[in-house]
């Protein structure tokens, strides 16, 4: 069952933690992609990167699509697309570690609409108990 058919059953505040979850995610994923990811990819075109010498920088690549990704997993798999985004998260923030030790802030915008979705899918499971 897709999320859209089980908000009409919850309350409130589950509504509102997957709105502002998924919006968030929108946001920073629309910023975060192209301008962080068409970078790598513009580098790459120029000759200046190569993912055999930098392997980090396809992962940190692929983390970000990873993380937008798990967003579009949420509408199905509210949980497992959280958790999808928030792995995505640690093992963009763990590649890149080694240029800069700031470099992993650069995830934190993205892992708060994680911890809202994976808030969210623990709340919608509490409310089917109930």
């Amino acid at each position: 069952m897709s999320v859209l058919k089980e908000l009409k059953h919850l309350d409130r505040k589950a509504k509102t933690l997957f709105w502002t979850g998924q919006i968030m995610g929108i946001l920073f994923s629309l910023f975060y992609l192209p301008f962080v990811g068409g970078n790598i990819i513009g580098e790459l075109n120029q000759g200046i990167l190569t993912f055999r010498e930098d392997w980090r920088a396809l992962i940190f690549l692929l983390s970000l699509v990873g993380i937008a990704a798990g967003l579009v997993f949420t509408w199905f798999r509210s949980k497992t697309g959280a958790f999808l985004m928030i792995a995505c998260i640690i093992l963009g923030s763990i590649s890149i570690v080694n240029y800069n030790s700031m470099a992993p802030l650069v995830y934190i915008p993205l892992l708060i609409p994680g911890i809202l979705l994976l808030w969210f899918a623990y709340m919608k499971k509490e409310n089917q108990r109930a």
